[in-house]
């Protein structure tokens, strides 16, 4: 159980009470958080988890939240951390090295899609404008136009969440305590991140991602810029400034539909073995869709936008009449993109 109030106010002095999350979503859609600590210092990250721990308090870890959806109906009971440099006013760890960059995970991913562009780096200008922070980014393997993060990405920094022990406050206690923190904050690999089709071992263990290592081929920078603009002009038809989630559900991999169902869809729509579900939600008629404060763009059917005082009812309604109009024709699961923070 939770510990009382007074002492949650000693183990997070720097944490609100009592606030709405919904500003810290790009669905604009929300509970409270019991306790709200918004940081963009790794150290701050880990030593919140590891109070969280040793005193047997719940905690969440969020980025930009550009791919959360939360229940407005619910207060997450304990401590939510954003580790999110959206306000900026100071800089973070950004260090290039060669073709190598190193960022703190709270950067926002469009500042390091932009970097790497100025700097004349391939790999990342697919991703451009796509909002969230970089780590965020890893734990969903985002991507765009057939690319991903995981293409470039060299190696993690990720603190564990072991709890550490008590300790007095002697000077070998002070050293003890600071080599066991140094122990479970650790480099993995590439490899070891297990990144598939928007999928990570993030998503399974409850690492705290506090730094990343990218490398880079050289590429010619006009070329990326013209990209990286093309691609802005196409993000802003297709979500302009709307309250969405990006899209919400997953691609689907060819190599998981049965010969059946796959009989069943245009293989001209097929793009690099994956059927695009904007094209069977526009299949089953989702384009234009509303339910309550939601409406499904008429241009895109993998695009849900909260118009304005949606709830997170709406959403589950939405979701079901969607999955249950493609499995009907298509005999295809649905599998969402987003994350549920409820």
């Amino acid at each position: 159980m939770p510990v009382k109030t007074t002492s949650t106010k000693k183990l997070f002095p720097q944490a609100k009470k009592n606030v709405s999350l919904a500003p810290y979503t790009t669905f604009g859609l929300g509970g409270r958080a019991e306790y709200l600590l918004v940081t963009r210092d790794p150290q701050k990250v880990v030593t919140a988890i590891q109070t969280a721990k040793k005193n047997n308090f719940p905690y969440y870890l969020m980025g930009g939240g550009s791919n959360i959806i939360c229940n407005d109906q619910s207060t997450i009971k304990g401590l939510v951390v954003v580790y999110d440099d959206r306000n900026g006013s100071s800089p973070v760890e950004i260090q290039t090295k060669g073709r190598t960059i190193t960022c703190a995970c709270c950067l926002p991913l469009s500042k390091l899609v932009a970097l790497s562009i100025a700097k004349g780096f391939a790999g990342l200008e697919s991703l451009t404008d796509i909002p969230g922070t970089v780590g965020g980014a890893l734990v969903g393997n985002a991507g765009a136009y057939g690319h991903a993060i995981a293409e470039t990405l060299d190696s993690v920094l990720i603190f564990d969440g072991l709890p550490a022990r008590r300790t007095s406050s002697s000077a070998k206690a002070l050293r003890d305590k600071t080599a066991k923190q140094e122990k479970t904050k650790r480099w993995i690999s590439r490899p070891e991140c297990q990144f598939s089709y928007r999928d990570s071992i993030f998503k399974r263990k409850n690492y705290a991602l506090l730094s990343a290592k990218f490398k880079f081929n050289q590429g010619d920078k006009k070329d990326l810029q013209k990209m990286a603009a093309s691609i802005t002009a196409d993000r802003l038809v297709k979500y302009g400034h709307s309250k969405s989630p990006g899209s919400f559900f997953k691609n689907i991999l060819v190599s998981k539909v049965s010969k059946k169902s796959l009989a069943l869809v245009d293989q001209a729509k097929i793009i690099d073995g994956k059927i695009p579900t904007g094209y069977l939600l526009a299949t089953v008629g989702a384009k234009g869709m509303k339910l309550g404060g939601l409406k499904i763009a008429d241009y895109h059917g993998n695009l849900i936008i909260n118009q304005g005082g949606a709830t997170f009812r709406d959403v589950t309604n939405l979701v079901k009449i969607l999955k249950d109009r493609v499995y009907t024709k298509f005999g295809i699961k649905l599998e969402e993109e987003v994350r549920y923070m409820i």
